[in-house]
């Protein structure tokens, strides 16, 4: 990979690295290849971003050798920042099209891409629910590269006719697409068909291996910060996690801000365009925007829709969460969008995600389902990126879509490249060294070759290995949570674009220890380089005055400053909290290098706020209709003994041989 540095693996020992701290440079552990600096990635970002909207500026402007230029340089800009192959083609043309759904009155709306010449492509698929418009400039890439491209509107959208009910009809829909490029397009080569997009469009993008005729034609997918499955990343894996934030903003911006239905022929009203620009205002630039601000703190979350969408409750929303069982009227035929385990392409399928997106999770594990199908070709690629942090993903996933289709199609002047299919998975290390980036290759996720790293907390607040736990009494330490005022949530997985991704915990945790919500477990420095790679594990026995209690564990790394920054974290729900309980809670996956001198700390709380709903501390399981708030509840936790409260570190032990690539 350009510019990679890679960490081989070195053995431990009860979760201490043998070799010393300087010696995996020294013996070539550590290779440090030129790598693009964060000021650079960020101004070559900032240019790029300028161009895009430049270019939506030019398609209004009359054809000129200004618009022309400009048009020119964009190109160039693409090329530079992307580092993707040079166009084969000077010019694209756009053409407006409709494809019907059999069996419905219905039609979805589109616009096909081709390049400037030419009469036959192998063609690429986007469907969206944002407005094909916002996916135009996308689309052109892949156009002047020699690929056809179909963009176009999820049913009720834009200019497709229907209603939207998000998930509803994306299968249905997603076939209507196909049998139209394959039947009615007379530009498709019958080479076959890539499907790409992230987010929703990634879901998207899924829902084209439902059907027969996908499955045929559809050679390769690339989803992009996407899942494969709905409900776990609302509800989580057993319907206590509820992914709360998520819910309202996307409620808001999407259903409640869309404009879903234009006036033909019409430029947008002056008005319209000044409220735009205050939705999106409000929605990335403010820390907490006086919509959600209302919708987090009232109850019953059953009116919170009406809040978000001017008094009109949603249908989807009503629905959801009154049946939050998976196998539930409502979600058994909405959640699973394909099913990998028979549904991966024969070609290929490259997942991308972040370290801070609240898709990984499932993402992950939709991954282990694709290569456990042993269909086709099947690869990973995660970054340190959060779901709104397009300024670091965008360029890693056009890169890596362009790279995937050119392998898979023939499509004019591309260049040979298939990747290391050997060694699929790439994991970009979180590190503190900020000015470079680090990539771990391996055959498979999650590695093979890792030993648990165990550190036992301790009413001390200290982590410490079970070798020295075996001098420690068992003790009990104390906080509290009062769902008037829950530990809110700084970083991680937020669908906050202010509150997402890695962030400093410096300000919160002496913040929150102060207020007495909080508990901080830190071990001792390291006394040498170890990587800690896969899903982070914490057991921890607990009692509380609640009937119920939340259980909140964040993995962070400090630096030799002393600085705290988040990793991973997780939560469970105890719903018989007043006696001792051993619960174990996932803090997810991570791919993090501590260095010699640094720590990890662990954090303890029982909120998350609003990024998962609160727990109202009143033992009732309907959440939905809850109008009431709990006493304030006192938090136990039993420290002191690997038997009772353990932080389980996936430390990698070697990535040499047959399971890993050095770059």
């Amino acid at each position: 990979m350009r510019g990679s540095t890679v960490v081989e693996g070195v053995s431990t020992e009860k979760g201490k690295v043998k070799s010393d701290g300087n010696e995996l440079r020294e013996k070539g552990y550590v290779t440090t290849a030129a790598a693009m600096s964060w000021p650079t990635a960020m101004c070559k970002l900032t240019i790029l971003f300028f161009f895009y909207f430049l270019g939506l500026l030019i398609c209004f402007m009359p054809k000129c050798a200004v618009r022309r230029w400009a048009r020119r340089v964009q190109r160039y800009l693409v090329v530079w920042v992307y580092d993707i192959r040079p166009p084969a083609y000077s010019s694209v043309r756009f053409l407006n099209v409709r494809a019907p759904i059999k069996g419905t009155s219905f039609e979805l709306d589109g616009i096909l891409v081709l390049p400037g010449e030419g009469d036959k492509f192998p063609f690429i698929l986007i469907r969206t629910p944002y407005g094909k418009e916002t996916l135009i400039n996308d689309a052109r890439i892949y156009a002047e590269r020699g690929y056809g491209v179909l963009i176009q509107d999820s049913r009720g959208r834009f200019g497709s006719t229907g209603e939207f009910f998000p998930l509803e009809n994306e299968r249905e829909d997603a076939a209507a697409a196909i049998d139209w490029l394959v039947h009615d397009c007379e530009y498709y080569d019958g080479e076959g068909i890539g499907v790409h997009g992230l987010s929703y469009n990634g879901m998207c993008a899924y829902s084209s291996l439902s059907n027969p005729l996908g499955r045929q034609h559809v050679k390769c997918i690339v989803p992009g910060i996407s899942a494969c499955e709905l409900y776990p990343v609302i509800f989580g894996h057993d319907g206590n996690q509820w992914s709360f934030e998520l819910v309202c903003r996307w409620l808001w911006l999407v259903i409640g801000k869309g404009d879903t239905k234009p006036l033909p022929g019409k430029p947008m009203p002056l008005r319209k365009r000044v409220e735009r620009v205050g939705v999106l205002l409000q929605f990335f630039f403010m820390r907490e925007a006086p919509p959600f601000r209302l919708a987090y703190w009232s109850l019953p979350l059953e009116n919170v829709d009406s809040l978000l969408l001017n008094g009109q409750p949603s249908e989807v929303y009503q629905k959801a969460i009154r049946d939050t069982d998976v196998d539930g009227e409502f979600w058994k035929h909405r959640n699973v969008l394909c099913d990998l385990r028979t549904d991966t392409p024969l070609g290929g399928i490259h997942f991308v995600g972040g370290w801070y997106d609240f898709f990984l999770r499932q993402m992950l594990k939709d991954y282990t389902k694709a290569k456990a199908s042993g269909r086709g070709d099947v690869r990973l690629t995660v970054g340190k990126f959060a779901h709104w942090q397009l300024f670091k993903y965008v360029p890693l996933y056009t890169r890596t879509v362009m790279d995937f289709y050119d392998h898979y199609f023939a499509a004019r002047g591309r260049k040979a490249t298939d990747g290391d299919q050997a060694y699929p998975v790439t994991l970009e290390i979180i590190q503190s060294r900020e000015d470079s980036v680090s990539y771990l290759h391996l055959t498979d996720w999650p590695p093979r070759d890792t030993v648990p790293m165990n550190l036992v907390m301790t009413s001390n607040g200290r982590l410490v290995d079970e070798k020295a736990a075996m001098d420690q009494e068992e003790g009990v330490v104390r906080y509290h949570y009062d769902p008037r005022a829950p530990t809110p949530a700084v970083g991680g997985t937020s669908f906050n674009a202010k509150n997402c991704g890695e962030k400093l915990q410096d300000d919160f945790e002496r913040e929150r220890l102060a207020n007495g919500d909080l508990v901080v477990f830190t071990s001792p420095p390291f006394e040498t380089d170890s990587l800690i790679v896969g899903n982070v594990k914490c057991r921890a026995t607990v009692k509380s005055t609640a009937q119920s209690v939340d259980i909140v564990c964040r993995l962070c790394r400090v630096d030799g400053k002393g600085h705290s920054y988040n990793l991973c974290d997780g939560l469970e729900r105890l719903w018989d909290a007043g006696s001792a309980h051993t619960v174990e809670v996932d803090l997810g996956p991570t791919c993090v290098l501590i260095r010699k001198g640094e720590r990890v700390r662990l954090q303890m709380t029982s909120a998350a706020y609003p990024r998962w709903l609160r727990n109202f501390n009143t033992g009732n399981r309907d959440l939905a209709r809850e109008t009431e708030l709990g006493p304030v509840a006192e938090q136990q936790v039993v420290v002191g003994s690997p038997s009772v409260s353990l932080l389980s570190l996936p430390t990698l032990r070697s990535v040499s041989g047959d399971h890993a690539h050095i770059d």
